[in-house]
């Protein structure tokens, strides 16, 4: 089986783990959190590469072996990416498309307003990688430990509280690149580029 690779490129904040998902449905991939605990989890990322510290970062929070194995839940036990970083971590038995989301990206926030989101890319050759869709409808600009209203994103790492992940089914990417093929989407020209060159190689 091939090897799966997860990209994260945090806009600014820590990263902590993520997990791949068995097939299996959720109510509601966008805004349900997926607690640590879950039974439905099968495996843990074991690996990273690709690791660039954005700005703003403390050197203590220069921990990316935190970003394996089973998220801990606590404001402590991260990766911080800094503001622009980013880190690829890996699973040694890949991730697959099944029913509803396929894996879930953990982070570190106390209360589930303070929020350092991040995009996330997949890739099946660790080559070429394909960003999930995202946006945002939060009013204005957030400030230094401003509040977000996580109802108001999606596609974003980071959307939940610690100890709870943010869910991504590949499927969502199939369905994006159907749009795109049709012309009946309102992607910008920039992220259709991106997308092409990096999906379904």
């Amino acid at each position: 089986m091939k090897r799966g690779w997860i990209h994260f490129l945090l806009v600014c904040g820590a990263a902590t783990a993520a997990r791949a998902l068995p097939s299996f449905p959720f109510p509601s991939a966008a805004e349900t959190a997926v607690g640590m605990n879950s039974s439905a989890f099968v495996a843990w990322a074991d690996g990273y590469t690709n690791l660039v510290y954005g700005e703003a970062l403390a050197p203590q929070w220069k921990t990316p072996e935190k970003a394996l194995g089973p998220a801990i839940g606590t404001s402590d036990d991260v990766v911080s990416l800094g503001r622009g970083g980013e880190i690829t971590l890996t699973f040694a038995l890949g991730i697959r498309d099944g029913d509803g989301p396929d894996f879930a990206v953990f982070e570190n926030s106390f209360d589930g307003a303070f929020l350092e989101l991040g995009w996330v890319e997949v890739s099946s050759d660790g080559v070429h990688f394909t960003r999930f869709p995202n946006f945002s409808y939060t009013p204005g600009p957030i400030g230094s430990f401003g509040e977000i209203d996580s109802t108001f994103i999606h596609g974003y790492a980071g959307k939940h509280a610690q100890g709870y992940g943010t869910p991504f089914d590949l499927a969502e990417l199939r369905e994006v690149a159907e749009l795109i093929a049709s012309g009946d989407h309102a992607f910008s020209a920039e992220y259709v580029a991106e997308f092409q060159a990096g999906y379904a190689r």
